[in-house]
């Protein structure tokens, strides 16, 4: 049993799924959810400069973020939101090693050994390799 699930999302549809897979495993009364949504911010340039542009941004994340977690709640799943700055996979190991989360699900897409380009350094496998808790990857 999991009591604090992560499911980060990127604000597109594919969050659906990993969201169904969440609540599957959620149990009600003992499990809190967290949907969270990372900011990355562009590097070598100063955050202040950009501050209105990352304002926007992250009113659109919490705007989409409500309707994901009234969707959880109702299907009974205690849930909360937050949004983070930075780079993804490091936000998102942090923020669950933080949060004492014992569970990250999270989509990934498939990785084909023939054509492995980008595969190996997309946010989810960064994330299930540094993860210190279980990390569940839905394709």
């Amino acid at each position: 049993m999991f009591r604090h699930i992560l499911a980060p999302v990127d604000l597109s549809e594919r969050n659906d799924h990993a969201l169904d897979q969440v609540a599957e495993l959620a149990v009600p009364g003992t499990t809190t959810v967290t949907i969270l949504h990372v900011i990355e911010t562009i590097r070598g340039v100063d955050f202040e400069e950009l501050a209105d542009f990352y304002r926007d941004l992250q009113a659109k994340a919490e705007r989409e973020l409500e309707r994901l977690r009234e969707g959880l709640e109702k299907r009974n799943v205690e849930c909360r939101c937050a949004v983070r700055y930075g780079p993804r996979g490091a936000q998102i190991v942090e923020f669950a090693d933080e949060s004492s989360c014992d569970l990250i699900v999270l989509t990934s897409h498939r990785v084909s050994p023939e054509r492995p380009r980008g595969g190996i350094g997309t946010t989810s496998h960064q994330v299930a390799l540094l993860a210190d808790c279980p990390v569940l990857l839905l394709r």
